[in-house]
């Protein structure tokens, strides 16, 4: 039972890393787009 949970553990883990890696990206990709949308409609 024991290993069961902590493959459980681990396997959740893995998924809040992978939730945290893509909102980052997410993230990264609006800030650096955003400003360059603005600066394209400037020019």
């Amino acid at each position: 039972m024991e290993n069961k949970d902590e493959n459980f553990a681990r396997a959740s883990l893995k998924d809040v890393i992978k939730y945290k890696v893509k909102w980052l990206l997410k993230t990264l990709w609006f800030c650096i787009n955003r400003p360059f949308d603005i600066l394209m409609e400037c020019v």
